[in-house]
């Protein structure tokens, strides 16, 4: 079966995913000059609608949400900085983990309850991509980090974790300016254990970990996809087998696709197809965003300065990309921020003072905003939670440039 043949239909309820918390997708390239936005006839993304390009936002442009500035807290020396939202410490606060390129390569923020964090360090190899779930089915979040290797680290439930345990331990790639990058917690084999899916950028080609369901892997096997960066692992074509989702990324180009790999049921994908072409895609967010009860496709676009919306048919494959001028975007989030009942999205962008913000309509069509103020920062990383505890979402960004990896929570309104 091909990722464009829809799945045969089980019986099997669909499979528990252990993914607590993904970090969205970050880009390593820029380039100057904004393309001309193309206004788009309309801003809902209809099934059958034509990829289009919304116009930047204006004075008259409806407003986003408010929101106060917090914390800042200064992570390591560096550009930049994945981030991941957990419970790590079992106190029911959300706690944000963060990637440092440094002998300590992942940072913890264990949240007070009160939009405040106290921060430590974790020595693991220098870091591009951390996702949480619990791998060991012991009701701890456990960290999965990704750089010149995939790192699993066990924790304790106390905000703590266990020395790392290193997979895909491979050969270096000349001139790879990253390795491994997004990774994805799924079982994707059906004996009810986490397994792990990991982009190899540099090697073109998306990996698989066969877990054992106490926090250890075997590695499996390993599926073409060229230039892969972003992973997520949706139930495509209601099967109820994890499938798996990839944005293909080369930098200075203004050239993408999205992959998709149909789950075969029986320990298997399709070979790599469905490309769905796009400006550059890198990020990635999964969510319902038309209420039909399938998943959608969100990606942030680099250098092509856009998200795209690609509605799910049902079956596996997905509709024409409806696209939205969004700057030069990096990581997306979907969630509803506003509390409509309504999946938004929301980018950050790295040559912008301020977080795209999209108003979704619940049909799968988007309102642009003016945007989240975050003046004087470049946001290039965004996660979503309630850091203080007053039953309304909070954001938190990572920053570009300066030479330092500083997180800044925004407090809603």
């Amino acid at each position: 079966m091909t990722p464009d043949e829809p799945g045969a239909r089980s019986s099997r309820p669909g499979r528990l995913r252990w993914l607590l918390a993904p970090a969205m997708g970050l880009a390593l390239g820029a380039c100057s000059g904004t393309p001309a936005a193309t206004p788009s006839a309309s801003a809902s993304a209809s099934k059958s609608a034509e990829p289009s390009l919304s116009a930047l936002p204006t004075d008259s442009t409806p407003k986003a949400p408010s929101f106060t500035r917090g914390q800042a807290i200064q992570l390591a020396a560096g550009d930049w900085a994945i981030l991941a939202t957990a419970d790590l410490n079992g106190d029911s606060h959300p706690d944000i983990i963060g990637t440092t390129r440094t002998e300590n390569g992942l940072a913890v923020l264990l949240g007070n309850g009160d939009g405040t964090f106290e921060m430590s360090t974790i020595e693991v190899d220098p870091t591009d991509y951390v996702i949480a779930a619990d791998l060991d089915r012991d009701g701890n979040a456990d960290l999965v980090a990704t750089g010149n290797r995939l790192a699993v680290l066990r924790g304790r439930g106390d905000g703590t974790f266990e020395p790392p345990t290193y997979y895909l331990d491979k050969e270096p790639v000349a001139g790879a300016e990253i390795v491994l990058f997004g990774v994805a917690a799924a079982d994707v084999n059906g004996d009810e254990l986490p397994d792990l899916v990991t982009a190899d950028w540099a090697r073109s080609q998306l990996d698989i970990l066969t877990g054992f369901g106490d926090g250890t892997f075997s590695e499996g096997a390993a599926y073409p996809c060229p230039r892969c960066i972003s992973v997520a692992t949706p139930d495509l074509n209601g099967d109820g087998n994890p499938d798996v989702v990839t944005t293909a990324f080369k930098p200075f180009e203004i050239s993408g696709r999205v992959n998709r790999f149909l789950n075969d049921g029986a320990d298997g994908f399709g070979s790599a197809g469905g490309a769905d072409p796009l400006g550059n895609a890198h990020g990635l967010a999964i969510g319902d965003l038309d209420g039909d009860g399938g998943a959608d496709v969100v990606t942030g676009n680099d250098q092509s300065y856009s998200i795209s919306i690609l509605l799910s048919n049902g079956d596996g494959t997905l509709a024409d990309a409806v696209t939205y001028h969004a700057g030069n975007t990096h990581g997306v989030v979907v969630i509803d921020l506003d509390g409509d009942g309504n999946l938004d999205v929301l980018s950050g962008s790295i040559e912008h003072p301020m977080i795209w913000f999209y108003r979704g309509t619940g049909d799968g069509g988007f309102v642009e905003t003016s945007g989240i103020d975050t003046y004087p920062d470049w946001p290039n990383q965004v996660t979503v939670a309630d850091f203080n505890a007053d039953g309304r979402l909070d954001v938190a960004y990572s920053m570009t440039g300066g030479g330092r990896q500083i997180v800044t929570i925004l407090l809603a309104e």
